[in-house]
């Protein structure tokens, strides 16, 4: 059994820091942590209110976050680093070949005869367009941006902002789709009960507590008419025929 401390001694930040982590890890070794009413539980035995539990634990998550974008910083300074020396590098290799072939061109009409050195030109011009990329580089890595770390974490939010908005808009319009799916299937099911009804009333067999439908055809609601004149028209001769006799 390890020796206990010597009492009245007074432990350092760090040295209780340490110790509470350690018994931590040795009262729950698998589950490496606290839940938030662990945590809870353990700061009123040892006489910490609530309210200062919730203001250190907000300023853990908020330094994780910071941590974790101070991270994405870095890592995209990186890669951008890493791009332009990569670009500088295949500008530099094309540059070599090329000049290569552009040497054994010259060197060719220069035995043939052509005593002229024209390879100088390119190899000047293109020569000062590679100086000022590789000066460019060196300048950045010599002289770097003090101000290139908060361009990046303000590139970085951006980014995320409209990520979040795409997201946003994407449940949106999937929900509007899954509505119109619902009010379809809702409509589809409306008008086969509505269709099933129409038939049941047409084959004479009403649904329970239903009103009965009647459906005809265009052809027999003419016919209909015509007999309805015919009954009126004859309804009409004995009375015409009265009044005259």
């Amino acid at each position: 059994m390890p020796d206990r401390p010597t009492r009245g001694r007074v432990f350092t930040q760090e040295e209780v820091n340490s110790i509470l982590s350690r018994a931590v890890e040795r009262q729950s070794p698998s589950a490496g942590g606290l839940t938030y009413e662990e945590l809870l539980d353990t700061a009123r035995q040892a006489g910490i209110s609530v309210e200062a539990i919730d203001a250190a634990a907000s300023e853990v998550e908020s330094g994780r976050s910071v941590s974790r974008e101070d991270e994405h910083v870095r890592t995209e300074l990186a890669a951008r680093t890493w791009r332009e020396r990569r670009a500088f590098a295949i500008h530099l290799t094309v540059y070599v070949m090329v000049m290569a072939l552009l040497g054994a061109a010259n060197w060719q009409t220069w035995n043939e005869g052509d005593k002229v050195l024209w390879i100088l030109y390119p190899l000047l011009g293109w020569g000062i367009g590679l100086a000022a990329h590789f000066t460019r580089v060196a300048y950045g890595r010599v002289f770097p941006d003090p101000r290139a770390e908060e361009r990046i974490r303000l590139e970085l939010r951006k980014r995320e902002e409209k990520r979040r908005r795409r997201e946003s808009r994407g449940a949106l319009k999937q929900s509007a789709k899954e509505l119109g799916v619902a009010v379809e299937r809702g409509m589809a099911n409306l008008l086969s009960d509505v269709a099933k009804t129409i038939h049941e009333t047409v084959d004479g067999a009403p649904s329970d507590g239903r009103a009965d439908v009647r459906v005809a055809t265009k052809a027999r609601v003419e016919q209909e008419d015509e007999d309805d004149e015919t009954d009126d028209g004859e309804s009409e001769r004995p009375a015409r025929d009265s009044r005259r006799s």
